[in-house]
């Protein structure tokens, strides 16, 4: 891809850098494309009286700002192009694939046993192509400057667009795309406590229905064996637990940001005492293939008090875990939640020891989160 500024006539003035200054956004619909527009600076979280209008224009905004599928919204009010500046240092992480949704999903509710499965099925209706890049903040500060202005005014609440001096060029040449189906499992035990029901702990594990391979479930039946467990115990949690299984995470993003963010796709998931819609307040990716050398390393943006929490419950069974020192690509938990997730490496399957201790001490802990008031 290209990502230029330009001059009124169309000539470059100034370049930018593929992976170093800008990557494709994943997850959003693209498609090859050449184009050449006016940037506006615009605050999603700005109250309007007259509908968004964005003409043609590049709308630039923080990534932190924009709802779930802002690109959709930007696409469908005109938009030609959306510039999102990112607010962690994953650009290096970036693939040189990219995943492009066709379609989107609905849930319908199955029972198994006392677990609850929604069921997915397509919703007819493909989604708007959009042009979508994540900048680096100097790359945004680079475009901001002729303007006399800093990403600080993102923290002024006065004010929805501003008009910028700045003129971008963006070229993307995909190609041949192929759609690949992904069948990702869920779960939900709704809680008890009128209190705390409608709070509920995400768990996710990726796994692979596309290799047949042992290996590409072994985060799946981690979480199997878990649920195994809490429903011999009888397990009755005050707090509700959401039990998802991400098919072809090794793709890229197992679309948790917008899983987390579209509220949709809680209402279903109603708990067993009359109480709030059900919202997520932390997730847990337990995923862990290729584990860190085979180590109980936590990734160090995991919020710190989870860390602590396993950390804790790891020593019940004679383990330790480890915080990494942050790598020069580290994973990134892309949810605005408290989060908690292993490091990734190239080791192959873990020890059957290591998946023990490890499912043994996420499963207290998780326990602890159902279970305890307060924890």
């Amino acid at each position: 891809p290209v990502f230029a500024s330009v001059s009124a006539s169309g000539v470059t003035t100034q370049a930018f850098t593929y992976q170093t200054d800008f990557v494709l956004a994943q997850d959003q619909p693209m498609d090859t494309i050449s184009l050449t527009g006016d940037v506006l600076l615009v605050n999603p979280q700005a109250q309007r009286e007259e509908e968004w209008s964005f003409d043609g224009r590049v709308v630039m905004t923080l990534e932190s700002l924009a709802p779930v599928n802002y690109s959709q919204f930007v696409a469908s009010h005109g938009g030609a192009g959306l510039l999102l500046i990112a607010d962690t240092p994953i650009l290096t992480c970036a693939k040189d694939t990219i995943n492009v949704p066709v379609r989107m999903t609905h849930y319908e509710i199955v029972n198994v046993s006392e677990f609850r499965f929604p069921r997915l099925s397509p919703i007819e209706g493909d989604s708007q192509p959009l042009p979508t890049l994540r900048l680096t903040p100097d790359a945004a500060l680079r475009l901001l400057k002729a303007d006399d202005l800093s990403l600080d005014v993102f923290s002024q609440d006065d004010w929805s667009t501003k008009e910028l001096q700045s003129k971008v060029n963006i070229q993307i040449t995909l190609g041949k795309g192929k759609q690949i189906k992904v069948n990702n499992a869920m779960g939900y035990l709704g809680g008890y406590d009128i209190d705390n029901a409608s709070e509920a702990l995400v768990v996710y594990a990726s796994y692979d229905t596309s290799t047949g391979s042992p290996d590409d479930m072994l985060s799946a039946a981690l979480m199997l064996e878990m649920m195994q467990a809490w429903q011999d115990s009888n397990l009755d949690p005050r707090r509700s637990l959401v039990l998802i299984a991400w098919d072809r995470a090794n793709l890229g993003s197992p679309g948790a940001q917008a899983f987390m963010n579209e509220v949709n796709n809680f209402h279903l998931l109603t708990p067993a005492v009359p109480a709030a819609s059900t919202k997520p307040i932390m997730v847990w990716d337990i995923s862990m293939m290729g584990a860190l050398d085979g180590d109980f390393t936590i990734s160090p943006s995991s919020d710190l008090k989870l860390q602590k929490l396993l950390a804790n419950s790891s020593k019940t069974f004679h383990t330790s875990t480890d915080v990494a020192q942050p790598p020069s690509c580290q994973p990134d938990m892309t949810v605005d939640l408290p989060a908690l997730s292993l490091m990734p490496g190239d080791a192959g399957s873990p020890a059957p020891e290591f998946v023990e201790s490890f499912g043994r001490s996420v499963s207290l802990s998780v326990l602890k989160i159902l279970r305890l008031p307060n924890y």
